[in-house]
């Protein structure tokens, strides 16, 4: 007779993650990180400030959850920076 309890080994995941920096109202940067590829990019925002317009990360963002990532938790820094942390599933 076998029993199983449904347990499964535990998944594995690769983690990212992307940094929102704001400068001033129309000026900030991006940076990524993902284990294997280290991005900077300066940001310009058009319309509205840089701490309420977030539509150049979030862009990024919705890329990078095209390829698997999910957004696992988020927090600021002195009202500056915006940390988004990542994972994906390996394999």
């Amino acid at each position: 007779m076998t029993l199983s309890f449904g347990v499964k080994a535990q998944d594995k995941y690769e983690y990212a993650s992307v940094i929102f920096e704001m400068i001033n109202a129309q000026k900030g940067y991006i940076y990524i990180s993902d284990g294997e590829k280290y991005e900077t990019r300066m940001l310009e925002i058009k319309g509205g400030e840089m701490g309420t317009n977030l539509n150049p990360v979030l862009t990024e963002l919705n890329k990078m959850s095209e390829s698997g990532w999910e957004v696992i938790n988020t927090n600021w820094y002195l009202d500056r920076k915006v940390f988004y942390h990542l994972r994906k599933r390996k394999g």
